[in-house]
């Protein structure tokens, strides 16, 4: 179907089967086309009333009219790809031509029909996310709508079919030239395995899997060259056949079936055209009719849905059926020859695009564009992302914190020196037990230094990517590309977890001394002794900073693979790796784990779709947590990369730089690996954490790099910076997050206000750790309120529990404010308020709770947003409003804002 907008060339007379057009590929083309349009027709009257007449035909040969023709056009496609692909086939040469063949007859049919229904619905399809229309962008809206809405118009989901199938065309071409009967043999045994697994494997319908219809795609392409030249035997065989299927159906699986029908139809059809005595009017009709098939498919399904229901379905004669036939087939036909003209022409200005000659001061000029978007978007996003990590600043431990930190601290306290190694769930965080140290023993405990801690690991990597590229790389690019695109993607706030918490410096230092590594490792250039020892360092880092860095070494021992380094390189990494393995599993404490039951290959599916989700993790920020454009970014992420270093490796053509691009790449990917393997049993969901964020970043801005590098052309290497500014630009909208509602910081201030003042609210706390360990969090919680750690050391929550009012210290100048409010909630009395301090300062301020005799028997905090207070009061204080607990009946009692050592009251209001 994609083959019915021409190139230039393709004009030939009929009746040679060599020529570069083939009659018989427009006669079934138009066949096809007709079929389908009658297929979608006769549903449509059924549907609106099953005693409807329809044109018989409905179902041909025991199958579905519409599924023999889809079968007949892709067979016509496999066909025409051999045809128009020379001896000196050139994957991107393909991929150009049918991008020209296939997009601008797609984009413009959709815009124009989505206009024309716009006006007479009042409405565009589609829902409010927005990044769906990127489904359509591609040609897949169609092909995934049956997993949810999006903006689907035209194209069935064909488009996206062939899509899939012309992606693959180029090794299945190698296969069918070189290996036939190996291909076909790969090929059956793919159908046979998938079919056996089908239902545990894929929900979208077998007929729409370009997989499971690879044996009709592959018989296309083996037509000409093994089929044609046994034309007549095929002919009668394809007779017999057909005469066979006329009375009985064989009892095969349909899909089995629809192969073989769709085989004997064709065979019957290619003959009668190529060998029938046939008038040029009839001749040129044809190839007229099938110049505009595409574009009549692509439109005729919305005509039939605008035209049918008109019309009283159950009344119409078999004449008025045949009539309104043959006005929808008119109609199709009629808007694909209005389309045809600029279709054309978009198709021409796309096509200057894609073959601009490449000394082209277009390609220079709009690569210093997009060079200049890329910084400005990369210092935009560093901008907002420390903006971000301020507005969600938080000293309050979280989750994994009251063990990983608070617990660390009362471990090394108490004089136990293995509180520094003992593994974290399954990981050993050495490195960041460390700055947790500081962040107590120097920092105040503050999580201050943390956040600062995070920021300059990824600034280091962002550093060592600069240095390594400035170094080593073979193609000069942009200054303004390499430092915007490596800010854009590494500081990007997508990994807003990683970001909004202090604690996972231990993601990111085993990202960054993984990435150390590898760069010691491949400074090639350099004597060996230095670069080979430190790379080795910096793997053992990684490992004892998270568990994914266990997978620096298998990422040296396979770079040095790659790379051809000598034998001794390699035991080196190997003996290394052999040790610290053992090292890191001493004592080691496995963590309980039960994972489901699962067929093998259902688990299999589930090992790969979590694999590639977590490769285009990234995307799903924008998606709505959605898989299947994660997926897509993944898969097609994973195979370029995959591309590029088989293609440097035959070459031998990796070098020192490329090498560090490569095992950077390497260790995401097994990373992905390492997380796949524990996380894969519960979904593919569960590889859209932000946690896994990072890696993928890293891993998007090591293989934009690298195609940079590798590109032999310039119009190649100006499509990897328009490519990965692509990217960049797709998942910056997330910025705005960076401004985010972050109330939910001073509901973890109530709860551990709450628990040091004996006033506790299990509710709250299940916000800073899982409730079903509430009494550990209740343990470390108290140890760290009884000796005084971290935050609880010092300010407002030192204060709570331990200061009492003193009437001799009132000041009642020293703020402004109000006790509004006293409520209840399940556990005891719950007060409202706000204050700041006069003149207005918008610090944190500890409120004192007293009875009528002025006894202390509670305590609040401010920090609730109140635009109303806000709004009204000179100066705008923010975040003025207070909540606070008693331990007594609150319905007399007064509210003092401490401030300096005196103590405020805040009138009723």
């Amino acid at each position: 179907m994609g083959q019915s907008v021409p190139d230039s060339n393709a004009r030939v007379q009929a009746g040679s089967l060599n020529s570069n057009r083939l009659f018989f590929l427009d006669f079934i083309r138009v066949i096809s086309i007709l079929m389908i349009i009658l297929y979608h027709f006769n549903i449509q009257l059924l549907e609106q009333s099953p005693a409807a007449k329809v044109i018989p035909g409905l179902v041909i040969f025991h199958q579905a009219i519409g599924d023999l023709g889809v079968t007949l056009f892709i067979m016509i496609s496999g066909v025409a790809l051999m045809t128009s692909s020379s001896s000196r086939f050139s994957a991107v040469e393909f991929y150009k031509k049918r991008i020209l063949a296939i997009f601008p007859s797609y984009w413009l049919a959709y815009v124009v029909v989505g206009c024309v229904l716009f006006l007479l619905r009042g409405a565009w399809v589609g829902d409010s996310q927005h990044w769906k229309f990127l489904l359509t962008l591609t040609g897949f809206d169609g092909l995934t709508f049956y997993r949810d809405l999006n903006y689907y118009l035209i194209g069935e989901w064909f488009i996206g079919f062939i899509i899939v199938l012309y992606l693959l065309f180029p090794v299945l071409r190698r296969g069918v030239l070189e290996r036939p009967i190996l291909t076909w043999v790969l090929v059956i045994a793919l159908f046979l395995v998938l079919r056996h697994y089908y239902s545990q494997i894929f929900v979208l319908g077998e007929n729409r899997n370009p997989l499971i219809r690879l044996p009709e795609f592959l018989f296309g392409l083996c037509f000409l060259r093994y089929v044609s030249r046994f034309h007549g035997i095929a002919f009668w065989v394809s007779i017999i056949c057909l005469a066979v299927f006329a009375f009985w159906y064989p009892p095969i699986p349909m899909q089995v079936y629809g192969i073989v029908l769709g085989i004997a139809v064709f065979c019957f059809l290619s003959y009668a055209a190529e060998r029938s005595s046939l008038p040029a009017g009839f001749i040129n009709a044809t190839e007229t009719a099938a110049k505009y098939s595409f574009l009549a498919f692509l439109v005729h399904h919305q005509i039939i849905y605008v035209l049918l229901p008109r019309f009283n379905a159950a009344t119409l004669t078999a004449v008025e059926v045949y009539v309104l036939f043959g006005i929808v087939t008119f109609l199709s036909f009629v808007a694909a020859k209005l389309l045809y003209g600029p279709v054309l022409k978009i198709t021409e200005a796309l096509r200057a695009m894609l073959y601009v000659k490449e000394n082209s001061p277009a390609i220079d000029t709009s690569t210093r564009v997009l060079s200049i978007l890329a910084a400005v978007l990369g210092l935009a996003v560093v901008a907002s992302t420390f903006f971000g990590v301020f507005h969600y600043y938080s000293p309050v431990p979280w989750w994994d914190e009251w063990d990983g930190y608070i617990g660390f601290y009362r471990n090394i306290n108490s004089g136990w020196l293995g509180g520094w190694w003992v593994n974290h769930m399954e990981h050993r965080i050495v490195t960041s037990r460390v700055l947790f140290w500081l962040d107590i023993y120097v920092f105040g405990g503050q999580h201050i230094f943390l956040y600062i801690a995070e920021l300059a690991l990824i600034a280091v990597m962002a550093i060592v990517v600069w240095r390594r590229y400035y170094q080593g790389s073979t193609n000069k690019a942009p200054n303004g590309w390499v430092i915007g695109l490596t800010l854009a993607l590494l500081f990007s706030w997508v990994q807003e977890e990683i970001l909004r918490w202090g604690f996972e410096t231990t993601v990111l230092s085993a990202y960054m001394f993984a990435l150390l590594s590898v760069a010691q490792f491949s400074k090639f250039d350099e004597p060996r002794g230095k670069p080979l020892f430190l790379s080795l360092v910096f793997a053992i880092l990684a490992e004892f900073s998270m568990g994914n860095g266990l997978m620096t070494f298998p990422t040296l021992f396979a770079l040095a693979v790659i790379c051809r380094r000598p034998i001794r390189e390699m035991v080196y990494i190997a003996a290394t790796w052999a040790v610290m393995w053992g090292v890191y599993f001493i004592d080691y404490s496995v963590p309980p784990a039960v994972h489901p039951e699962m067929p093998v290959v259902m688990l299999a599916m589930a090992f790969a779709k979590f694999f590639f989700v977590f490769l285009g993790n990234p995307v799903g920020a924008l998606t709505n947590n959605g898989v299947v454009l994660c997926f897509i970014i993944g898969a097609a992420t994973f195979g370029l990369a995959s591309w590029l270093v088989l293609r440097l490796y035959r070459s031998n053509s990796i070098t020192a730089y490329r090498a560090f691009l490569i095992g950077g790449y390497g260790f995401v990917v097994l990373s992905a690996l390492a997380a796949m393997v524990g996380r894969a049993y519960y979904g593919p969901e569960g590889a859209l954490v932000s946690r896994y964020t990072t890696g993928s970043l890293l891993g998007w801005l090591m293989i934009s790099l690298l195609a940079f590098d590798v590109a032999r052309s310039r119009t190649t290497q100006f499509l990897a910076v328009a490519g990965s500014i692509a990217l960049a630009a797709a998942i910056a909208p997330f910025q705005v997050h960076t401004a985010g509602d972050n109330s939910h910081l001073y509901k973890h201030k109530l709860a551990i206000l709450a628990h040091k003042i004996g006033a506790d609210r299990p509710k709250l706390d299940a916000l800073l750790f899982p409730a079903a360990a509430h009494r550990h969090f209740s343990d470390l919680a108290t140890y760290a309120e009884k000796n005084n750690v971290a935050l609880y050391g010092k300010g407002w929550l030192k204060d709570a529990g331990e200061l009492t009012y003193d009437p001799a210290k009132r000041n009642d100048a020293l703020c402004l404010g109000a006790f509004d409010s006293v409520g209840a909630d399940e556990v005891g009395p719950v007060l409202k308020g706000w204050a700041t301090e006069n003149p207005v300062r918008s610090t944190e301020m500890l409120i004192v709770i007293a009875d009528e005799s002025g006894r202390t028997i509670g305590y609040g905090v401010t920090g609730e947003a109140r635009p109303d207070v806000t709004g009204a009061i000179r100066g705008n204080p923010k975040n003025a409003g207070w909540t606070g607990f008693t331990t007594q009946p609150a319905q007399n009692a007064s509210a003092y804002a401490y401030i300096s050592g005196q103590f405020c009251k805040l009138p009723r209001s």
